[in-house]
């Protein structure tokens, strides 16, 4: 029986964009961190904001802390010109390295631009359940292809490159696909199970054309409580809204869409008339999100979105 892995090594950089970064890292074992270049960063084991608000020290290791058990946040200011921008980060944890079940740089914090991570090393982190790099990937090649089937415990997923490189698609297998809460991954083309997602809380997907590549059973996809979609152009919108509309029976609960109405080509009348389409047809759904703003039907040929008007047909 090969002996447990006990720590791993994940190379990470600042995003280009930033001068600071940070990562939340959770445990169910005593755990110690070493970098592998000086770095000007701090720690609380209560919030990322309490991370930042700490003086931040100039350190290559953290290993004093290998009594921590549970999170502990990482703030990392790179604006210091004796810091590295790039490092590699050692994680040793007691036991098994299985026992770090967090590597989150993307779904809290001062906002969702923490470090980045090299996808060389993404399969050091496949025994996670949260894998957080939503904006983190880099050294991607073009129309990348992220192999995800031996991450076999997540049950949330925020995946995306930190570059202007596309993913093409994200493989997981059917039993992740049917364990994950959260679906957050930029990728171009939607696997086949895609349609195994009946536990996700949220959906997030890049390119609103993909959801027409889906056409195996939809209806414990369209059961999750908060359909979303994300994407900020009137294709995008036009394609979302027609896949929702044609599968608009299967719907059990609302949907979300970021706010289109600042451009108002994105509710022209063929728009307006789908989503009452949608809220006239889809089971239980009483109103349609855009935004923070709820969208109700105020008669057969008007909408109200709260906040922002009245949007008819003939517009």
């Amino acid at each position: 029986m090969a002996a447990a892995l006990k720590s791993i090594e994940v190379s990470c950089r600042k995003h280009p964009d930033y001068d600071y970064g940070w990562v939340k890292l959770t445990t169910t074992a005593k755990h110690a961190v070493q970098f592998s270049e000086f770095v000007m960063a701090s720690y609380s084991f209560e919030s990322m904001d309490a991370a930042r608000q700490k003086s931040v020290s100039y350190t290559k290791s953290m290993t004093g802390l290998a009594s921590s058990v549970g999170s502990r946040y990482i703030y990392f200011d790179f604006s210091q010109s004796n810091g590295a921008k790039s490092f590699v980060m050692t994680i040793r944890v007691q036991d098994d390295v299985k026992n770090l079940v967090e590597f989150n740089t993307t779904t809290g914090g001062l906002n969702y631009f923490g470090l980045q991570v090299d996808v060389r090393d993404l399969h050091h982190l496949s025994g996670v359940e949260v894998l957080g790099l939503r904006y983190g990937l880099f050294n991607l090649k073009p129309h990348a292809l992220i192999d995800l089937r031996g991450f076999t415990r997540l049950k949330e997923l925020w995946l995306g490159p930190g570059e202007n490189v596309d993913i093409d698609q994200i493989i997981l297998t059917d039993d992740t696909m049917g364990r994950l809460t959260v679906c957050n991954a930029g990728m171009r083309k939607l696997p086949a199970n895609f349609v195994k997602l009946k536990k996700a809380s949220a959906i997030y997907t890049e390119d609103a054309r993909s959801w027409a590549q889906v056409e195996n059973d939809l209806t414990a996809m369209f059961s999750v409580k908060n359909l979303t979609v994300i994407g900020a152009s009137p294709e995008y919108f036009a394609a979302a809204l027609d896949y929702f509309h044609k599968n608009r029976a299967m719907i059990v609960h609302g949907i979300y869409m970021p706010d289109f109405t600042r451009n108002p080509c994105f509710l022209d009348s063929e728009h307006v008339g789908k989503i009452i389409d949608i809220l006239d047809t889809a089971r239980n759904v009483s109103t349609f999100l855009i935004g923070n703003h709820a969208v109700t039907k105020v008669s057969s040929t008007q909408i109200s979105i709260e906040g922002r008007g009245i949007y008819p047909i003939n517009n």
